[in-house]
C-alpha cells in the first residue's frame, strides 16, 4: 500500500522531522517515511547526540518526552551515555545504568560462555555417569539388608540408591566434591533402615490428611497401618455418596449436548473422569479450610495386585476429616487388580468406589460400582 503524502513524517510531524539525521538514513527522508513506519532511523538533536529509532517510536508520546515529541532522551536525562567496567560505552536508561558492572554485550557474552562450559559439563557428567553402573551395584551389594524390610520397598529402594551414588561418584569424580560416594552410601544405608515406616509417622500422617512418603513417594497411611497389624474399623458403604459421585459424573461428561466419553480413547476417558471426581471433591462444602476434602492421584499401597513385584497405585484418595476416606479405581474395563486394591483399602477402613466406563461387562465383586458404560444404568455390586 502506498503512502499518502499527508501521512508523511515531514507533514504529520515535522518537529520531529527536523532532527531526522540525513547522512546515515540512505534513500529514506521525512517525505518519503510515513509518520507510523517501523523503519528504524537515525536521528540528530540540535545538540549532536544521535542515535537509532524506529520512526513509530520517535512520534510517539511517552512520559519522559514532557509533551514535546521531538525531544532528545540524552537531553532530558532519560537516557545517560554509561561507560561500563568493560571499557564500552552504551547509552542507557538512567535507572538502569550501573557503570560498576560491563555492558548488556558483554554480559550476553560471558552467559554464553558460561553456558558453553555448563554444557561441555553436562557431557562429561554424561560419559561418567554411563560408566559408573557396575561399581555402583558392587557399592549396594555390600549394603546389608533387613529382613523387616518389605521385598517391593526393597525393590524401590535399590533404584533409589543406586541414582544416588552414581550421581555422587560424578560429583566427585568430575566436580571435585570429595568423599560424595562415602557420604551417599551411608545415606542409602540410612533411608533402608527406616523401611518400612514407623507408626508415629504413620500416624502423624494420618492426623494431618496428608500421605506419608516413603522413599520419595507418596504412600496412603492407612493401608501400611493395615498391613503392619493396627486394628482398622471397616467403615459401611455410603450409597448416597456413591449416588451423588455419579449423578455429578453424568452431569460433567455431557458437554455441548454430546458425551465426551463417547470418542475418548482409555488414557483422555480416564483423564476426563479422574479430573471430574477431583472437582467433585473441590466442590464439597466445608465452614473451615481444615474440614475441606483434599483429593490426591496415584497413592501407593502396600499390596503386589496381581502377582506383581512392586506395589500398587490407587487412581485416587478423597481425604475427609472426620469420616472414612474414600478410595476410587476407574477403569474402561474389567480389572481384577483395582477390585483386590479397592478391597484392601476397604479393610484398612476407607469408602471404595469403582468407576467402570467404555464396554466389557460386569462382573460381581461386591464393590461399590458407579457404571457409565454406554448400555448400562448405574450398578451397586
Amino acid at each position: 500500500m502506498r503512502m499518502r503524502p499527508e501521512q508523511a513524517l515531514a507533514v504529520v510531524h515535522p518537529e520531529v522531522a527536523a532532527t531526522w539525521d540525513p547522512d546515515r538514513n540512505g534513500v529514506h527522508t521525512p517525505e518519503n517515511t510515513s509518520a507510523k513506519n517501523s523503519l528504524r532511523a537515525y536521528w540528530r538533536c540540535p545538540a549532536g547526540h544521535v542515535w537509532c529509532e524506529t520512526v513509530a517510536a520517535r512520534t510517539g508520546m511517552p512520559a519522559w518526552k514532557q509533551g514535546d515529541r521531538a525531544a532528545c532522551r540524552v537531553c532530558v536525562g532519560h537516557s545517560v551515555p554509561t561507560k561500563f567496567t568493560c571499557g564500552h560505552t552504551v547509552l542507557m536508561e538512567a535507572r538502569f545504568s550501573r557503570p560498576d558492572r560491563t555492558c548488556p554485550a558483554c554480559q550476553r557474552a560471558t552467559w554464553a560462555e558460561i553456558e558453553k562450559q555448563r554444557d561441555a559439563q553436562r557431557e562429561r557428567a554424561r560419559v561418567t555417569h554411563a560408566g559408573t553402573g557396575d561399581e555402583a551395584r558392587e557399592l549396594l551389594a555390600d549394603i546389608e539388608i533387613p529382613e523387616s524390610a518389605p521385598a517391593p520397598l526393597v525393590i524401590d529402594w535399590r533404584r533409589e540408591a543406586l541414582t544416588l551414588i552414581r550421581r555422587a561418584m560424578v560429583a566427585e569424580r568430575e566436580f571435585g566434591k570429595t568423599g560424595a560416594t562415602g557420604t551417599a552410601k551411608r545415606q542409602a544405608t540410612q533411608a533402608l533402615t527406616a523401611l518400612p515406616p514407623a507408626e508415629e509417622q504413620l500416624r502423624a500422617a494420618v492426623d494431618a490428611g496428608n500421605p506419608v512418603v516413603v522413599l520419595g513417594k507418596a504412600h496412603w497411611p492407612y493401608g501400611w497401618l493395615h498391613l503392619l497389624g493396627h486394628e482398622t474399623a471397616v467403615p459401611a458403604e455410603e450409597p448416597e455418596t456413591v449416588d451423588f459421585l455419579h449423578a455429578w459424573l453424568q452431569h460433567g461428561l455431557v458437554r455441548g449436548g454430546r458425551d465426551r466419553l463417547a470418542s475418548s480413547d482409555t488414557k483422555s476417558g480416564t483423564r476426563i473422569l479422574t479430573g471430574l471426581v477431583l472437582d467433585w471433591a473441590d466442590a464439597q462444602p466445608y465452614k473451615f479450610r481444615h474440614h475441606r476434602w483434599v483429593g490426591y492421584r496415584e497413592l501407593t499401597i502396600p499390596i503386589t495386585p496381581g502377582g506383581s513385584t512392586r506395589y500398587g497405585r490407587l487412581d485416587i484418595v478423597i481425604t475427609r476429616p472426620g469420616k472414612p476416606d474414600l478410595v476410587i479405581e476407574i477403569d474402561s474395563t474389567h480389572n481384577p487388580r483395582s477390585v483386590e486394591k479397592l478391597q484392601f483399602a476397604h479393610a484398612a477402613g476407607a469408602v471404595p468406589i469403582w468407576i467402570r466406563w467404555q464396554a466389557g461387562s460386569l462382573h460381581e465383586t461386591g464393590v461399590p460400582t458407579i457404571d457409565l458404560r454406554p448400555t448400562a444404568n448405574t450398578q451397586r455390586q
